[in-house]
């Protein structure tokens, strides 16, 4: 896992592009249920929810010398139950911040008495999410079945 000391802030609509231009991008679009890209009025919408703060967990921006590295947030699914996403930069993927940022966001969320279980959805062809989930002490729920692979912490 990289070592780094990353600066941690909220996500504001200041990160709307990045968001946008990162969900868009061909290797993400692949990977989401959908696999289709996302309308800028549709983004801001969404944005727009998640900003708010009833209903939603952490939504956090980790960046490093200036740099916006990824953004992870926490997500009520319809039946309560905790979802983390987590996007890196095209330009940072492949380089350890996946992992340093996960296990950076898992101790906050956990530090500020959030102790319920937290589920990760990542597509069956998604090896490199896999292994990161996997690698930060996510267990896979083999009972689930479906396109997607259900991991769950702690």
């Amino acid at each position: 896992m990289k070592s780094t000391a990353f600066q941690v802030r909220a996500v504001s609509v200041l990160d709307s592009q990045n968001l946008l231009d990162w969900r868009n991008h061909p290797d993400v679009l692949r990977h989401q249920l959908t696999q289709r890209a996302i309308h800028p009025f549709e983004h801001e919408r969404w944005l727009s929810e998640r900003l708010q703060p009833k209903g939603h967990l952490p939504f956090l921006a980790y960046e490093e010398n200036g740099s916006v590295i990824g953004y992870v947030r926490l997500d009520f699914a319809t039946n309560r139950e905790q979802v983390i996403s987590i996007l890196i930069s095209p330009s940072f993927r492949g380089q350890g911040y996946g992992a340093a940022i996960l296990h950076s966001f898992l101790l906050h969320v956990r530090s500020i008495g959030n102790l319920e279980p937290i589920f990760a959805y990542v597509h069956n062809d998604n090896i490199p999410s896999q292994r990161l989930f996997r690698s930060s002490n996510f267990k896979e729920d083999k009972s689930e079945r479906s396109e997607m692979k259900r991991f769950v912490y702690p």
